[in-house]
């Protein structure tokens, strides 16, 4: 739209009402391409794609998780601790061929960061699909916080108070695990021995049992629109991201660091692969992959 491009989004369920009424001919008149993101390759889908085909529109399909690998995706279900029960874990395996026939119908493949595009070699090479042409198109700034960045975030850490602020965020569930061997147990020494120290949970992150003591300093606040979830991020001081080792992660983008960094938070990672090679320990973020680290 930057560029002076008109762009439409349709989105899953508008799909499904298109493909249920033969529509799908119609409303992709004078369209000149097709992007599909994330979506398995189920009835709708395929049509889509079949429709576009036929009228000459090329088909590009972006993907921003190790996904289409049944080696490493779903993450083994001990690192949902206990969130989904196994039929659901069991659902994810079944559908990944389906996301496999997306990513083989395209006629380009967007990938986020460089190991979900070399992944994607390797698991193409090793099944036979047919090579497409791959582009990296790594994660950029949304415009929320684009637009709340601009003044300049950066401030000093409360550290003459001794009132600290943390803060763990995440959207989605596999990396409990992590959450719960590696990070709570260093909150909890962290919050024993600093008693002015303060710590935020938004999104999924669960109140573990053995914060519990702390809980007069601890704030649960869930999930939120996006805009309201960088005014909450901005009010800490130090940004915590952990996440289980292993393909899956070091596939992710670096997304958590961008939003604390550019919100003016100090950040703490769990090392996987695209942060390492995108930033460096102790000048861009410190890494940690272990209760003393952390």
């Amino acid at each position: 739209q930057t560029l002076g491009c008109e762009a439409h989004l349709l989105e899953r369920q508008e799909l499904q009402q298109l493909y249920n009424s033969s529509g799908l001919a119609g409303r992709l008149q004078g369209v000149d391409g097709l992007l599909i993101q994330r979506l398995k390759a189920e009835a709708s889908v395929i049509a889509l794609i079949a429709e576009a085909r036929r009228q000459g529109i090329p088909v590009v399909v972006d993907l921003d998780d190790l996904l289409f690998d049944p080696e490493h995706a779903p993450p083994p279900l001990a690192n949902y601790a206990g969130s989904i029960t196994p039929e659901q874990h069991r659902r994810f395996q079944a559908t990944q061929p389906q996301l496999e026939a997306t990513l083989a119908a395209a006629d380009l493949l967007l990938f986020s960061t460089s190991e979900l595009a070399e992944g994607w070699q390797r698991y193409r090479n090793a099944r036979g699909i047919p090579a497409v042409p791959v582009q990296l198109w790594p994660n950029l700034i949304p415009t929320p916080l684009r637009n709340a960045c601009r003044q300049p975030q950066i401030r000093q850490l409360r550290q003459r108070s001794g009132r600290l602020r943390l803060v763990v965020a995440s959207a989605s569930t596999p990396h409990l695990l992590a959450w719960h061997q590696q990070l709570v147990p260093a909150l909890v020494q962290l919050m024993q021995q600093h008693p002015r120290l303060q710590l935020d949970l938004l999104g999924s992150v669960p109140l573990a049992a053995p914060l519990e003591p702390f809980r007069q300093r601890i704030r649960c606040r869930g999930h939120s629109d996006f805009s309201t979830y960088l005014q909450r991020l901005a009010e800490a001081d130090i940004g915590l991201m952990v996440l289980e080792p292993g393909p899956f992660t070091d596939a992710k983008s670096p997304n958590r660091w961008m939003e604390c960094s550019l919100m003016g938070l100090a950040t703490v990672l769990s090392p996987i692969r695209s942060c390492r090679e995108l930033l460096g320990d102790r000048k861009h973020t410190l890494f940690a992959d272990s209760q003393q680290a952390w």
